[in-house]
């Protein structure tokens, strides 16, 4: 009856074992399925911000064009020998359209140059980010592995031993 119950305490001993290291594994498991969805959104963030950048090309070679065309248009004005009002007019507003124009070109390119240095600087350190993160936590799982893989076989050299001593 005795060597029954001592069988059944250390068969309950290691199925616990078992339990603890699957209940570790899926927390690590957990762990970096949320590091994975963080870097997929991250992607999905510089995906966003890339079409964003398209589409400020896009404006930016409109604007080239609109330029162009309003320095034609001042061209012809310029050469024409009757400047009456309405010339002077069109005169003061192709130069305001030029302002305007070179002000949002100059804006433009400042934004070309920070969306490229944010997008190199923001995709390398956080794919190294990330990677570091994972590798660390791979660490850890190995490490945790291998305790427990050093805790069970004592624990089963301590069981052979007690059915040893038991059998004595």
């Amino acid at each position: 009856m005795s060597q029954d119950v001592m069988i059944h305490v250390m068969n309950s001993t290691v199925v616990f074992d078992d339990v603890n290291v699957k209940m570790q594994s899926s927390e690590f498991c957990v762990k970096r399925l949320d590091l994975d969805a963080e870097l997929l959104n991250k992607q999905n963030a510089y995906n966003d911000l890339s079409k964003s950048y398209s589409q400020l090309e896009k404006y930016c070679i409109s604007l080239d064009l609109t330029m162009q065309l309003n320095q034609e248009v001042f061209q012809k004005d310029s050469f024409s020998d009757n400047q009456n009002a309405l010339e002077i007019l069109k005169y003061f507003k192709n130069n305001n359209l030029k302002a305007q124009q070179q002000a949002k070109g100059t804006t433009i390119c400042k934004l070309k140059e920070h969306i490229k240095s944010m997008r190199e600087n923001d995709k390398e350190e956080k794919v190294k980010h990330d990677m570091d993160e994972i590798e660390t936590i791979n660490i850890e799982l190995e490490h945790n592995v291998a305790k427990l893989l050093f805790e069970n076989e004592r624990l089963h050299k301590e069981i052979e031993h007690l059915k040893k001593i038991y059998k004595d």
